[in-house]
């Protein structure tokens, strides 16, 4: 059985300090420079083989690193950027420490299912997580960036009026003055 759970995007982290950081979304030819950071193994890393490869980009640097916190702190460092499930750096994100931004203009958006055995009868409370994941995925509690785009062009002047400024992917919105 295949059951579909949610839908995610890959964004780029970088420092707030990076180079990068003021942009929109990161093209392919940005990372040609860079020091990539990827869990590995690189052979199945979803930028390298959806985004860079099939547009002839390898990084100066691939490092491999097998712990979230790990890579985010390098990159808090300034050591290298990342490509991560915007949930799974919404901590990091919402606080400032990094910054996120698309990859390309349309983004890297994946499909996550739960697969089990077709002939195999799952135990209740397995079928009950698979629903659970399913009608609350991890997306859930993450900024909708959909939102914060829409908001961003709102004239300065719909802006002040909404007491709301748009911010960066992951950012939650943050009122007029308080920043």
């Amino acid at each position: 059985r295949y059951t579909p759970l949610f839908e995610d995007e890959m964004v780029v982290i970088v420092s707030p300090e990076h180079r990068l950081a003021g942009k929109e979304f990161a093209e392919p030819e940005d990372f040609a420079d860079e020091t990539l950071l990827l869990f590995p193994p690189k052979s199945e890393s979803s930028l390298l083989n959806e985004v860079l490869t099939p547009a002839g980009i390898a990084p100066r640097r691939i490092q491999e690193l097998t712990l979230t916190e790990a890579i985010i702190d390098m990159v808090r460092g300034n050591l290298g950027v990342v490509a991560l499930a915007r949930w799974a750096a919404a901590p990091q994100l919402a606080s400032g420490t990094v910054v996120g931004l698309r990859l390309t203009a349309n983004g890297l958006h994946r499909n996550w299912a739960a697969a089990q055995l077709r002939d195999k009868s799952a135990p209740p409370y397995l079928d009950e997580f698979v629903k659970l994941l399913a009608e609350l995925p991890l997306t859930a509690c993450v900024p909708d960036f959909e939102k914060i785009e829409q908001k961003k062009y709102r004239t300065s002047r719909t802006r002040r009026r909404s007491g709301v400024k748009p911010n960066r992917v992951g950012e939650p919105p943050v009122a007029v003055g308080s920043r």
